[in-house]
């Protein structure tokens, strides 16, 4: 706490000054509009007098480019004048005239109507044009460009799109342009009233692409920003908008924890960067607001990933709750990765592992705009484990007993003593069902030039494919308002969304390898079959894996993230902007252990479960920026603060004693109650800034840097300074490559270095704590223990970014290719130290001296392959080839990690012992002396043993898609594919022969008799020394677990405009998705992401629906 009040004193310091001197700022600077103008100008030209006019005022002054002379000088001397009577003396006697609207001033010349020029034979009139320039919606375009064709005249539109211009032959061409559509020309033919209508640029290179804290293109980015949109996500039936990344983003791996549609979902982008063991993911922001979530339960790690929302200990079926399980994926315009350190650096300690950017859809000025989405589906299991029937399972125990010379009976052989003619797949049995989806969504969106709306809603409504019971649903509704003055100066902007989900899930039994003639689960007055299992065989009874499946879980989650902006043009370039954010949820749980799942022979009592957690942050960040142009150069500099703070709480209430299902519905039933309450607080502040030089579209600079302060550190730690420089060179802008090489219109080398950092260790991390949880009172005075050795000394710790990539257009950039390599080390990591138990702890946070690099190649290109009027195709592809390293650790002898980690290999390894078959006398497995001592033995302490090392990092993964378009119709598909190891899929849950315990049908290749040759050991129903080696710490269990998976097929058709029209409709489309339609592997299971044997595999979705636009 004292660190908390420290940091938000110091931030005060800061904050509240800068705050306030740019809120004054505002009357004062506002006051320039009603300003007088002094000008004594002498000798100059008209450009450098608009360039004064426009440093004293707020005008923009647009002019004709036959009006500005650079050989004709002008003088003028004012003082305290008006701007109409400045512009008025200006132009005296001159052919020139001038228009206000708004702040801007428009100068063009006065022509003559019709007066005949001789510009060759035939005689050419010139003409005054005016007209509008807009979007293929009617969108006007403000600021577009419009040059006479082979002359250096034109102008630029105002506002609201239009232009005028003077004095054109009236059989010239104008030149239209603006950024991110294409470039146009249009004959005049004697027309003065031009309409025109310009479609958007489908270059990769100029499409927008967010950045921290503002807008670029992937033609001018300095960084390695990676990017989908909203049609990408569109075609993927996923209630977690994260798993629409999977395969989409070069260097991000994604992965599932289970099959669960609420399940948390590890991310990790470019590889593993610190010994320690917390979750890699990256800084999430929202529209601007970050979700961060303190975490107090402390089941997060880097095997797992978060939790998330569920911080108090009760983490349900699914192993907690992803917070992107909230949102709606309709309402997701794009979603950025930020990757280097010239993208992440002006996030500071927050962007060591990346940053993941969503920002939803907006409304566009224009008609307004009905839009309903409508799909259906199922989603189901489609590949099973070939296991053995009853027949060979029973074969199997007989024999298995017969190796070990023992007699089977009732006891010690329950299974055998089951009905043997019954056969039971257990797989079909509890997830052979077939899960249906329904989603509903609807948009309404428009506006004008000064207001654009947009509201969305959705329903979705999932069950799971468990033959049971279960079934996810989320209701979402979002709003985006923004507004702006009609002198285009002054804007608001508020966007907000809020979704109610609700999880109705089970306990799925551990595994599904139970005996094939095992009894039914329910008997035939349906309750669980304990009767049939054991009858008054305890070991029987107590081997009954139903129970969960009276044991619901429910979980329902609200969420509300809402931003607000403000912006406000003080002077031409000059903008003052502040954001405020605030986003909540409240999950609330309940586990009932039903009266009726217990075994009625021991008597217990029905128990539950109530869980109660709350997620907040809000953050403010005023910003001022600065833009004008510099020689040739556009300059553009920006600085900012944040002030940010998180509160996390989680309450479980554990009840029992419930006598009876139907009293469970309340607390007040229990016999007995205990509970246990966590809380934590987390502040952070910053000072943050970029300069940025653009000269001529050429050279580009980016400088980041930012100080952030944090409550996880101790006093005089919290501090910490971090930056990044990026540099790009578009060489295909200089005029020696224009004018010797065609194929390459596209050419640019960038570079970045710089430092990130990270305080994700947890909070108060750096004190002693003491908690009364579990401790009884002594004369009713509640006791309490230290739960947490201090240590205030550890720092921040640091991460060094290193990029160089060169990005490719060929052919009229119908081809557009990136290569990236890219070098990141951390050295004074944060982690867990071991400490030796006498202290009473276990471990402590410090900083580690590993320091570990991740280093590799990022590929990825696009291109159009066939670009005709009725027919496209188009292909993305993408592949990551990471290399992690631990580089060094002094002492390494003397440290903790000696037997988990080995200097110069990957952070995830296992040290295994090589398995070289089976025994031809035992029929036991057999593993090389490495060593040659005679003994097969795995030291962790780092001295001489038998084992080798095996990554289990992928060497390389990434995905491929491709576009076809015909006429109406448009056909997508993509595929994922990794290069990885896994645990056999067949390599047996528990030791063939076991008790209750089925196998996949290979195990019938064992061992059986002296003198055979297996790669299976024999049957065994006690399990020795070598069993244990070859299923726990051997290289037996690992195989190819590579793959290429179709992930995902869009097929959609848009019916004929001609029909749609007389509906009253825009448009209307029909649209089939599916994902995981099939994967191909040399994995020995039944897939390769799914390496455990009986677990739950990906489900294969299919869903077909249809749109309406009105």
């Amino acid at each position: 706490m004292e660190c908390i009040l420290l940091l938000r004193a110091h931030y005060r310091k800061l904050f509240i000054p800068i705050t306030l001197l740019l809120l004054l700022s505002f009357p004062v600077l506002a006051s320039r509009q009603e300003q007088k103008i002094t000008l004594n100008v002498s000798n100059k030209t008209l450009k450098n007098v608009f360039h004064a006019i426009e440093e004293q005022t707020d005008v923009l002054i647009m002019y004709d480019l036959a009006v500005i002379d650079d050989n004709e000088k002008v003088s003028i001397n004012v003082k305290e004048m008006m701007l109409e009577e400045v512009l008025n003396k200006l132009f005296y006697n001159k052919p020139v005239k001038w228009s206000k609207k708004g702040n801007v001033v428009r100068v063009f010349i006065e022509a003559p109507v019709k007066e005949p020029v001789n510009l060759g034979d035939p005689v050419v009139s010139l003409i005054t044009i005016s007209g509008k320039v807009t979007d293929d919606k009617g969108t006007a375009l403000p600021f577009a460009n419009i040059v006479v064709k082979m002359t250096k005249r034109g102008v630029i539109t105002d506002e609201s799109g239009n232009f005028s211009l003077a004095a054109i032959p009236e059989n010239a061409s104008l030149v239209i342009s603006y950024t991110g559509f294409e470039t146009i020309e249009l004959s005049i033919k004697g027309q003065k009233k031009i309409l025109a209508v310009l479609k958007k640029n489908i270059s990769e290179l100029d499409a927008t692409i967010i950045q921290g804290y503002g807008t670029t293109t992937r033609r001018l980015n300095t960084g390695n920003i990676g990017r989908i949109t909203a049609e990408e996500i569109e075609r993927q039936p996923v209630m977690n908008p994260l798993l629409a990344l999977q395969g989409k983003i070069a260097g991000l791996d994604i992965n599932q924890k289970n099959g669960f549609a609420s399940a948390p979902v590890k991310i990790e982008l470019r590889g593993r960067g610190t010994i320690g063991d917390f979750p890699s993911d990256p800084l999430y922001i929202v529209d601007g607001v970050p979700l961060t979530i303190v975490d107090l339960y402390g089941g997060s790690s880097y095997k797992n990933g978060s939790v998330g929302y569920l911080q108090n200990g009760l983490t349900g079926p699914a192993g907690g709750q992803s917070p992107f399980f909230n949102i709606n994926p309709g309402d997701i315009e794009s979603i950025e990765v930020l990757k280097d350190a010239d993208a992440t650096a002006i996030y500071g300690s927050r962007g060591a592992n990346g940053v993941i950017l969503i920002t939803t859809k907006k409304g566009k000025a224009g008609k307004t705009q009905l839009d309903f989405h409508i799909q259906e589906g199922t989603s189901s299991i489609t590949r099973f484990y070939h296991m053995l029937n009853t027949q060979q399972y029973l074969a199997m125990r007989k024999e298995a007993y017969k190796n070990d010379n023992i007699v089977p009976s009732s006891e010690n052989a329950y299974d055998l003593s089951w009905d043997t003619t019954r056969y039971t797949d257990w797989q079909r049995a509890l997830y052979g069902g077939t899960g249906k989806t329904i989603d509903l969504q609807g948009s309404l969106s428009g506006g004008d030039a000064n207001t654009t709306f947009r509201i969305g809603t959705e329903y979705n409504h999932t069950t799971n494919i468990l033959t049971v019971s279960g079934a996810d649903q989320r209701a979402a509704l979002s709003l985006n308002l923004t507004h702006k003055s009609l002198n285009q100066r002054f804007s608001v902007s508020l966007i907000s969304s809020y979704s109610l989900t609700q999880s109705n899930m089970i306990n799925l039994p551990g595994n599904i390898t139970y005996a094939p003639n095992a009894p039914s689960i329910y008997n035939a007055a349906g309750n669980l079959n304990y009767d049939g299992w054991g009858g008054q065989n305890g070991d029987a009874r107590n081997a009954f894996p139903f129970a969960g499946l009276k044991q619901p879980y429910i979980a329902k989650t609200n969420f509300l993230n809402s931003s607000l902006s403000l912006s406000y043009t003080i002077m031409k370039g000059l903008m003052f902007s502040t954001s405020f954010g605030y986003n909540v949820a409240q999950a609330n749980q309940q586990q009932l252990n039903l009266f009726t799942s217990k075994d009625p022979l021991n008597g217990s009592t029905g128990d539950a479960g109530w869980g109660y957690n709350s997620n907040r942050n809000w953050i403010i960040e005023p910003k001022l920026s600065y833009e004008r142009f510099i020689n040739k150069g556009k300059f553009q500099i920006l600085l900012g603060a944040s002030n940010q703070q998180t509160l996390t709480n989680g309450l479980n209430i554990s009840s029992d004693g419930y006598t009876s299902d139907q009293a469970m519905k309340t607390l007040s039933n229990a016999t007995s109650q205990s509970s246990q309450e966590n809380s934590g607080q987390y502040r952070y502040a910053g000072i943050f800034g970029r300069i940025n030089y653009n000269w001529e579209n050429k050279y580009m600079l980016n400088i980041s840097g930012r100080r952030d302060g944090s409550s996880r550190f101790g006093v005089g730690k919290q501090y910490g300074n971090f930056g990044s420089v990026g540099v790009a060179w578009i060489f295909t802008e200089e005029d020696w490559f224009k004018n010797n090489v065609d194929f390459i219109s596209f050419g640019k080398l960038r570079m970045s270095y710089g430092t990130t950092g990270s305080d994700a260790v947890g909070d108060y991390k750096y004190l002693t704590r003491f908690s009364p949880n579990g401790i009884p009172s002594y004369g009713n005075v509640a006791g309490v223990v230290p739960i947490q050795h201090s240590n205030p000394d550890y720092r921040w710790q640091v991460n060094k970014k290193m990029e160089a990539a060169f990005n490719g257009g060929f052919f009229k950039n119908r081809i557009n290719i990136e290569a990236a390599y890219y070098r990141d080390r951390c050295g004074n990591q944060l982690v867990y130290y071991p400490t030796p138990i006498f202290t009473g702890f276990t471990k402590v946070i410090a900083n580690s001296l590993a320091l570990v690099e991740n280093s590799g190649w990022e590929f990825s290109a696009n291109g159009n392959i066939i670009q005709t009027k009725k027919f496209n195709w188009s292909i993305n592809f993408n592949i990551s080839l990471n290399k992690n390293r631990l580089l060094s650790y002094p002492n390494f002898e003397l440290s903790p990690y000696v037997g988990q980690f080995v200097i110069g290999q990957p952070l995830n390894i296992v040290r295994l012992l090589h398995n070289v078959g089976v025994d031809s006398k035992t029929g036991e497995y057999i593993f090389e002396d490495k060593n040659k001592d005679g003994q097969i033995s795995i030291d962790y302490s780092g001295n001489s043993d038998d084992a080798y090392i095996k990554k289990i990092s992928p060497d390389f993964f990434g995905g491929v898609g491709m576009n076809f378009s015909y006429q109406n119709f448009q056909l997508s598909m993509f595929f994922n594919f990794k290069k990885q190891v896994g645990i056999n899929g067949t390599a047996f849950g528990n030791f063939p022969g076991s008790i209750n315990s089925n196998q996949p049908i290979e195990v019938l290749n064992r061992w059986q008799n002296p003198g055979d040759i297996s790669h299976v050991a024999r049957f065994t129903t006690q399990p020795q020394l070598s069993d244990g080696q070859f299923t726990s710490v051997s290289d037996g269990i690992y195989t190819d677990a590579s793959f290429i998976r179709l992930s995902n097929l869009s097929l959609s058709y848009n019916l004929p405009f001609l029909y749609v029209s007389k509906l009253s409709m825009q448009g209307c489309s029909l649209f089939l998705h599916a994902n995981n339609i099939f994967v191909i592997t040399r994995y020995k299971g039944i897939d390769p992401e799914t390496q455990n044997f009986g677990g739950l595999p990906p489900a294969r979705t299919i869903v077909g629906g249809i749109k309406f636009n009105f």
